[in-house]
């Protein structure tokens, strides 16, 4: 709660110069969880201020458009797999007060399309947090343009034992 706070305050002392967090970690690091945290502890500890998270998974390439390595596999940790100049124009679009439509990717059909009639709206004195593995990739972050993002890598500390009697350190 005390690293909430110091972000928060962070983030609200460089409004609005600074109104996106991108949020980045490997894989089950626990990206998605810290956001919303994050999403929740301003919402509540700082009044006008609000948050919307939009996840990088969401802008996925449908399975059958994703490039492959020479031996035909997808390499899923590739930032290639990303509609990142999509992602990018809608963050800028999101940053100068216009509404996106909302997008969800199909892990089991390995689809990825734009909800219908949903929208994606930032008022004035939202945050946008981004979150993904690619969150801090420096060529994805210099497609943004309207606006600094704080940086945020989440790293999970994992103890490591044997057995319950011996830990390993």
């Amino acid at each position: 709660s005390k690293m909430l706070t110091k972000i928060s305050d962070l983030l609200i002392n460089d409004f609005p110069s600074r109104r996106m967090i991108a949020v980045s970690g490997c894989s089950s690091s626990g990206k998605s969880t810290f956001s919303k945290l994050l999403k929740s502890h301003i919402e509540r500890n700082y009044a006008g201020f609000e948050c919307q998270v939009l996840p990088m998974d969401s802008y996925f390439m449908n399975r059958e458009d994703r490039p492959r390595d020479e031996n035909g596999k997808i390499d899923y940790e590739s930032m290639r797999i990303i509609h990142t100049d999509l992602l990018a124009k809608r963050i800028d679009d999101l940053l100068e007060g216009h509404s996106i439509p909302e997008r969800k990717y199909d892990y089991v059909n390995g689809i990825g399309a734009d909800l219908e009639g949903t929208k994606l709206t930032l008022k004035n004195n939202d945050f946008l947090i981004v979150e993904g593995l690619h969150a801090l990739n420096s060529d994805f972050l210099k497609k943004i343009t309207k606006t600094n993002a704080l940086k945020i890598y989440i790293s999970p500390i994992a103890p490591l034992s044997i057995d319950c009697e011996h830990p390993v350190d």
